[in-house]
């Protein structure tokens, strides 16, 4: 993951967070409100997980790649740990 990606691992921990913030500011009426709220961050929550999976499954660099551009962007770039094949 890079850039913006590599900070998404804390979404799934900062949107439930965000959203029960936001439905205690909106108090104890507006039940149709928090119930699209609850819905919106149902639905983002799932986005996330999914796209987050997906980002997973994506092809990571080889050590070999690695070496030739001197950056490890991955978790399975395996020149961080000094592995030289």
């Amino acid at each position: 993951m890079t850039g913006a990606l590599s900070h998404l691992i804390v979404a799934p921990v900062l949107l439930p967070l965000a959203t029960a913030a936001l439905m205690l500011l909106l108090g104890e009426g507006r039940r149709r409100i928090k119930a699209a709220v609850n819905l919106v961050s149902t639905l983002a929550g799932l986005g996330l997980a999914v796209g987050l999976l997906w980002q997973m499954q994506a092809p990571r660099l080889s050590a070999s790649t690695c070496r030739a551009t001197g950056r490890c962007l991955s978790a399975s770039c395996l020149c961080w740990t000094g592995f030289r094949p």
